[in-house]
């Protein structure tokens, strides 16, 4: 979890994406009054926020990785040791 969660990390800041543009689009697609979340949101806990957000969407692809190489890893350790 925590390495999807810094790769998507660095891609945000890497990729230069502004999570107070993102709330501008969610207040936008909800047709909720502009600038409700941009007031409320720091933009720090805004970055933070998107990706937790954007990790949480990647757990389908994570999970069948860590269902194919659970036992090629543990059958690794175990014959080393």
């Amino acid at each position: 979890w925590f390495a999807t969660a810094g790769l998507s990390y660095a891609a945000i800041g890497l990729g230069g994406v502004d999570p107070m543009m993102v709330a501008a689009k969610i207040e936008t697609f909800m047709s909720w009054e502009p600038m409700y979340l941009q007031n409320k949101l720091d933009p720090t806990l805004g970055e933070i926020g998107l990706v937790i957000a954007v990790n949480e969407c990647l757990e389908p692809l994570r999970l069948p990785f860590v269902v194919v190489t659970t036992k090629p890893v543990v059958n690794f350790f175990t014959k080393r040791l």
